[in-house]
């Protein structure tokens, strides 16, 4: 049984009856009259930490304890209620709260002191972020968070509210994300890489048409038994990523100046190893989680995913010296004139060469005159834009 200290707006009235006492409340969620929490365990402890009565919440979250001697007690509750997870935008108030630029109530002050110190600072939004959210470990506070409440039968102190939250939500909302479940999400193939290697990268897109993003959560399904996840680099920055049951998790967030998406510009590169091919050749799917903040720091709806498609098939393009120093040669052999976009990346996923060439029908050599790399290890991407196809995605090493 999870523990909740789901908040309660108590006007915890307290009646004597023939020596005895009635003692009874509402349970609310941030102590919102909307959001009446049922079906809940309350306890009522004696001074000495002693167990004297339990009961349940109603549909209107009301309860009630009969029959109570004359004392001082302290209420609590627990209950089996999953409210969903803690999100990157809960995470991102946190800067906000801090920065002055929006108030917490009492309640979330204490909902968002998720390891429990005493003050909220960024400790706390890091936590949420790579712990929590990436990561998938619990709060260090517990799951719920609740304020302590303490009723005098004799001097009737204790008539007001007591607050309780899942630990992590500043959005006080009871629905199971603590937003809005649908956000529209699709995951769509609209190109093709051809599979020439064992280890290649996939970029990930998103339609964003141009606008500014602060950071996003990707929540990606795989088969383990057809790929194995290698490493994951963005152009956007550094990047932190798990894999949690079957599911690679990247987050990435710039909370100073967030950064503006181009049509060619990917959210991140995932580099894998292929184990087995995909009937289908698709190998990931979307899942719950993912997110991306916009430049006011709330969530993107309605968005567009692009990953393409991984293709089997004859190599129609190979370069030639690999090492090199300051040159490369493309061999194509191509069933029609076409453009193809060229690109050298860095290891933190930074465009260094764009290049668009002309190819035509047939098989030919293409030289691309590189512009004094440093020596190390980069990536070669070349796409043919007309086909939507990547014919070559391989490691560059310049010497």
């Amino acid at each position: 049984m999870k523990k909740i200290l789901l908040g309660v707006a108590l006007s915890l009235t307290v009646f004597v009856l023939s020596g005895q006492n009635y003692i009874d409340g509402t349970l609310l969620y941030h102590n919102n009259p909307e959001y009446p929490i049922p079906e809940t365990e309350a306890f009522l402890y004696d001074q000495a930490g002693q167990l004297v009565a339990t009961t349940l919440t109603n549909a209107d979250g009301y309860f009630g304890f009969e029959n109570i001697p004359d004392g001082i007690y302290n209420v609590e509750f627990s209950t089996d209620l999953d409210l969903g997870q803690v999100t990157m935008e809960d995470a991102l108030s946190i800067v906000f709260y801090l920065a002055g630029l929006i108030d917490y109530t009492p309640m979330q002050q204490l909902a968002m002191d998720v390891n429990g110190n005493g003050n909220i600072g960024m400790d706390d939004f890091t936590y949420i972020l790579i712990q929590h959210i990436l990561f998938g470990n619990p709060f260090p506070v517990g799951e719920w968070v609740f304020e302590d409440y303490e009723v005098n039968t004799s001097t009737r102190d204790g008539d007001g509210s007591i607050g309780g939250s899942r630990t992590g939500d500043a959005e006080g909302v009871l629905v199971p994300t603590g937003r809005d479940e649908v956000q529209g999400y699709e995951f769509v193939s609209r190109s093709q890489v051809n599979v020439n290697t064992d280890e290649l990268w996939i970029p990930v897109f998103a339609q964003l048409s141009e606008q500014a993003i602060l950071g996003y959560v990707l929540a990606i399904n795989f088969n383990p038994e057809q790929l194995e996840i290698m490493d994951v680099k963005s152009p956007l920055g550094e990047v932190n990523y798990s894999i949690i049951d079957n599911q690679l998790r990247i987050s990435w967030i710039d909370i100073e100046s967030g950064f503006q998406i181009d049509a060619n510009t990917p959210l991140t590169n995932i580099s894998v190893k292929i184990k087995e091919q995909a009937p289908d050749g698709q190998y990931f799917t979307l899942g719950s989680g993912t997110q991306i903040l916009g430049q006011d720091g709330k969530s993107i709806d309605y968005l567009v995913f692009e990953m393409p498609e991984l293709i089997f098939q004859d190599v129609t393009a190979t370069v030639f010296p690999n090492p090199t120093t300051d040159v490369i040669n493309l061999k194509l052999s191509l069933d029609e004139s076409t453009d193809l976009l060229v690109r050298i990346y860095n290891t933190n996923g930074q465009v260094l060469v764009n290049k668009m060439i002309n190819a035509v029908k047939g098989n030919q050599t293409k030289q691309v005159v590189l512009p004094g790399l440093t020596p190390g290890l980069y990536q070669l991407v070349v796409q043919d834009v007309n086909q939507y196809k990547i014919l070559i995605n391989e490691k560059l090493i310049i010497k």
